[in-house]
């Protein structure tokens, strides 16, 4: 599939190959040799240089883009000027740069928010929890109405959790002031249509029910970091400077975050961080597009 990073120029199908899934590296580096010859005798001259090749997350193709953006890699590298980024793309024999792989944005995102939601994990940001438990809290209608949050009942149970318009939703920044509001501490209110099914006496009774202040720093930290992460690909309004700064916070975020967690006594990564797999397709995401914006 080719996909040029330009409005008038649509997605259009290069090459279409049948698969059992039972193919390895070998035969994805194969494929991609093969696309690229067919792309510099056919397309260079239309479409510039076969910037690199995406991939949804499969690790057959994950571990050829991490090796062929490696600083190490045959060739000669291009490098971003941030000395935080460690990926590097090629410089090819006619001074284009290439092999700056991708991986599913949408994919990653929605990686990222499952782990917030993953009863197995304390999620952990510094000594702050993040967890899908305030969504839920959020979605609470005796604390807040849909239109304070913006949230649908489906992005709050999380029936599909697969679904770009819940996270779309639930890191929208209408979502982080309800949150804010619950570090003040709660006061338990009914609201809405909610106000004609409950007696007057249990409303009453709710209004007068103060509940402590959350601790909810942790998840509106990782949102913000999702939405950050989003606004890089997305964004219809900010600048490449503020996309490149973007990549540099995320990935900085996470290196340290990881390492934070990797390096205190009372932390793991497997209990209280992200898995391996999102952190290093995130990782290799945002740095490729840094390289994109440079080159």
């Amino acid at each position: 599939m080719v996909n040029p990073l330009h409005p008038k120029l649509p997605s259009v199908a290069l090459s279409l190959q049948g698969t059992c899934n039972r193919f390895n590296a070998a035969d994805v580096q194969g494929q991609w040799d093969r696309v690229r010859v067919l792309w510099n005798k056919h397309l260079r001259h239309v479409l510039g240089p076969l910037c690199g090749f995406g991939s949804d997350g499969d690790e057959r193709r994950f571990t050829i883009q991490k090796q062929l953006m490696s600083a190490s890699a045959p060739g000669r590298r291009f490098v971003a000027s941030w000395r935080g980024f460690v990926y590097t793309g090629r410089i090819d024999e006619n001074g284009g740069v290439v092999d700056m792989h991708s991986q599913d944005s949408f994919h990653n995102s929605k990686k990222m928010e499952l782990a917030i939601a993953v009863a197995s994990r304390d999620f952990a940001n510094g000594s702050h929890l993040a967890t899908w438990w305030h969504i839920e809290l959020v979605g609470d209608v005796l604390l807040f109405t849909p239109k304070e949050h913006g949230l649908w009942q489906r992005d709050i149970t999380r029936k599909d959790p697969m679904s770009m318009k819940t996270v779309e939703r639930t890191v929208a920044k209408k979502v982080d002031a309800c949150m804010s509001k619950l570090e003040g501490g709660m006061q338990q209110r009914a609201s809405g249509d909610l106000l004609n099914l409950i007696s007057p006496e249990t409303t009453a009774r709710l209004s007068e029910v103060p509940k402590p202040p959350e601790d909810t720093l942790g998840t509106r930290m990782w949102l913000g970091v999702i939405r950050r992460f989003l606004r890089i690909f997305f964004s219809t309004k900010d600048s490449l400077e503020t996309r490149y700064e973007n990549c540099a916070r995320v990935a900085s975020f996470l290196r340290i975050k990881r390492h934070w967690i990797d390096n205190d006594d009372a932390y793991t990564l497997t209990k209280n961080a992200e898995s391996r797999q999102c952190f290093e397709h995130v990782i290799l995401q945002v740095e490729s597009a840094a390289l994109k914006i440079e080159a």
